[in-house]
Formats: structure tokens, sequence, C-alpha cells
């Protein structure tokens, strides 16, 4: 009877798995992209530091197309007296995105990011951070490569003397603002 209800088990499992879809324009390495999921935790990271991350999946030629990077830099700021304190940290972050059909889908951002450590406890390491990030970002759809209904001979198939439809290009700029909250406790 166990070995009867595994093998249930192992069928479902290889029945539901092929038919899952992930989260798109998400890393997976979250802790390197974490001034994307939030500008506060500029304020945890204790040195210098350069993250980057890259994610490609699907092929260029269907719409399950995705291509994301980025890449953030950050700088922590230090208190100094009897004993070094981290009083907050600032850092930049450039993101790209592309999705579609080759691409047709962009977003680019660049971020600043600023924290800010306000200490809880005198003799414990409790923080309450407070991050805010700020910049510009840019949104663009590029229907050059496209093939339209109106490029169709139904007796060659496409047919690129046809004429085809118009899609603007032209990108879209916009501000992008965040703010984040973290309760930090360790030892």
């Amino acid at each position: 009877m166990r070995s009867g209800a595994f093998i249930l088990w192992v069928l479902l499992i290889i029945g539901v798995v092929p038919s899952t879809f992930a989260q798109e324009g998400q890393f997976s390495q979250y802790f390197a992209s974490s001034s994307l999921l939030n500008p506060a935790f500029i304020g945890t990271v204790p040195n210098l530091s350069f993250n980057t991350n890259y994610k490609v999946s699907g092929n260029s030629g269907n719409e399950n197309y995705v291509e994301l990077w980025q890449a953030t830099v950050s700088l922590p700021f230090e208190r100094r007296r009897s004993k070094e304190t981290q009083v907050g940290g600032i850092a930049a972050t450039a993101f790209s995105e592309r999705r579609g059909f080759q691409g047709i889908y962009r977003a680019q951002k660049f971020l600043i990011s600023g924290a800010y450590n306000l200490r809880l406890s005198r003799i414990g390491s409790r923080y309450l951070i407070f991050g805010l990030q700020a910049g510009i970002t840019q949104n663009q759809v590029d229907g050059s490569n496209l093939r339209w209904g109106s490029q169709y001979n139904r007796y060659i198939g496409f047919d690129a003397s046809l004429p085809d439809e118009f899609v603007s290009s032209d990108p879209l700029y916009f501000p992008s603002v965040n703010f984040g909250v973290i309760y930090s406790a360790f030892d």
C-alpha cells in the first residue's frame, strides 16, 4: 500500500511540474538584487559592495522570451566613535528588461537609494532602517521586426513588400520613487 501511494505521488509530481510557471520579472538571487525589493536593504550592507544579476529564459523568437539584468553598487555610512556604527548607506542601481517576441518590450531604470539606520537600543543591535529610492524609468515598445496580418499573401505566406502596421517606438520616461522600512535585530 505504501509503495502504491509513493508511485501515485511521483506520477502526480511528474504530471504537474512541467505545467507550472515561475514568476517572471524577478531574480532568483533576491539577496543580490535586494535594492530592487526594498531600498532599506541598503542600510544593512556593512561594506562597499557590487551586486549583479542576469537572467534569460526562452528564445527571442517566441512571446515567452525574457531577459533581465541589474547591477547595484552600495556604500555604507558609519559613525566612528569608540565603536563603529553603521548609520545608513547609499547605492546606485541600473536595471534592464526585454520581454516578448524579439524583446519587443523594453524597460530600463536608473535608481539612487539612500537608507538611514535608527538604533532602537543602546546595548543590543536592534535597528529600524528607512530607505528611499528615486530614479528614472524608460519604457519602450519596438515593433520594427513584427509581422502583421496585412503582410500575409495567401499564395506565398509572409510578404515583406506588403504594407505593415505602425507602432510608435517613442520611449516613455517617468519618475520612480520607492520607500521601504526594515526592522533588524541581531547579536
